[in-house]
């Protein structure tokens, strides 16, 4: 049985900096002001400090989600970035020799050093997630509307960080990579998700449309659509498959006590 306790020990440290971290808070902050106060309505088309934005006539409800979506999508590609640099690359890290070494002296069996893994992924993405919830609320409150295609690319922003990370869990097998392999293998899971999209619209001719509405992928800047809501979804569930089969993976070890590390007495002598 999994101890949550050791669990926890291992990823507290993790979850403690992502919490603090400033700077997703200066980017809420700031991202609500700058969706809220220098926009506004003429009666005919959207405003930014009353100077015509052109492109954004129509109707209200529709240009205020475009511009929403807009925003929200260039606030991704900054928070993907930042998952790179405060998740995927130390994730990738921690296969390495030299941590798997000091988990190792650790009282903790493979399996539960697996799951810290996983909570590590799943909490970025469900504290970015509520972020970005907080975000689209306060906007759409602020213009007045309904924003359930907005409330997608949370999902979709959700989704990307799992299924990111859950790229790097599964491929797990033992192998040792170097310092730059590691490296290559954090940035194609940052862009894996997009890829996918790019992989269907390849193979869209060739898949029948209900088929294809279910074909994993998440990015910004997605196509506004109520068929996001597949998209999204099955990339978010098929990033916690990821994590749980890394997971599921460990059970066959047995956990490495210090005994096993350090040599005995009776083999000094």
């Amino acid at each position: 049985m999994i101890d949550l306790n050791k669990t926890w020990i291992i990823v507290k440290p993790e979850i403690i900096k992502l919490f603090k971290s400033y700077h997703l808070l200066i980017l809420l902050v700031v991202g609500i002001i700058s969706a809220t106060l220098p926009f506004s309505w003429d009666g005919e088309q959207l405003t930014f400090f009353n100077i015509p934005f052109e492109g954004y006539q129509g109707a209200r409800e529709t240009v205020y989600i475009n511009i929403l979506h807009e925003l929200f999508s260039w606030a991704w590609i900054y928070i993907a970035v930042y998952v790179l640099l405060r998740l995927l690359l130390p994730l990738g890290d921690s296969f390495s020799v030299s941590q798997l070494l000091w988990l190792r002296l650790t009282p903790c069996s493979p399996w539960e050093i697996a799951a810290a893994r996983a909570i590590w992924v799943i909490a970025y993405g469900v504290w970015l997630g509520f972020l970005g919830l907080i975000w689209v609320l306060v906007t759409s409150l602020y213009h007045h509307i309904y924003p359930t295609n907005v409330l997608l690319d949370v999902l979709g922003l959700v989704s990307y960080i799992i299924f990111a990370g859950g790229t790097i869990a599964v491929l797990d097998f033992g192998l040792v990579f170097d310092y730059f392999s590691k490296r290559v293998i954090a940035v194609v899971a940052l862009f894996l998700p997009l890829l996918l999209d790019l992989l269907k619209i390849g193979i869209g001719g060739l898949l029948d449309s209900q088929y294809i509405r279910f074909f994993p992928y998440t990015h910004p800047f997605a196509m506004l659509t109520s068929e996001n809501l597949y998209h999204f979804g099955i990339a978010g569930i098929l990033g916690l498959f990821f994590l749980a089969f890394h997971i599921v993976s460990k059970l066959k070890y047995s956990s490495v006590e210090i005994s096993d590390v350090l040599p005995n007495e009776s083999t000094r002598s």
